[in-house]
């Protein structure tokens, strides 16, 4: 078996593990950082919005635009984004 074919099959059953495992850390995050002031499943408000169907409500690109607002929201308040 070449490389190319091994890593390509390998990298099939790794996938799924890696793909879990940022979920994890993802939900892990969530209930450390925003569980407190955001309803992850609903649009009711606690402190912050609610998130559900929050890329709906945001500027596009959602994902870059979430990403900047979570890394440094006063920056993006500021900028008038």
């Amino acid at each position: 078996m070449n490389a190319k074919k091994f890593f390509t099959i390998f990298s099939l059953f790794l996938a799924p593990l890696l793909i879990a495992q940022n979920a994890e850390n993802g939900a892990k995050l969530f209930k450390q950082n925003c569980a407190v002031c955001h309803a992850s499943h609903t649009d009711q408000k606690l402190t912050g919005p609610g998130l559900k169907g929050i890329f709906d409500r945001v500027p596009k690109p959602a994902d870059e635009w979430l990403t900047k607002w979570i890394l440094n929201n006063e920056k993006l308040i500021k900028s008038g984004d």
